[in-house]
């Protein structure tokens, strides 16, 4: 989940954390998180 304090995505399953682009910043992963495209509609 999102880390405010740190501004990185930490995955509570493996450890691994991700900066606010996901890309890796420790392992165990060693790829960075999919880009998924959103859209503030305002809803």
């Amino acid at each position: 989940g999102w880390n405010q304090a740190e501004k990185t995505w930490d995955c509570p399953c493996h450890g691994a954390r991700y900066d606010i682009n996901g890309d890796v910043l420790t392992g165990p992963a060693r790829r960075s998180l999919e880009k998924i495209e959103l859209d503030d509609t305002g809803k």
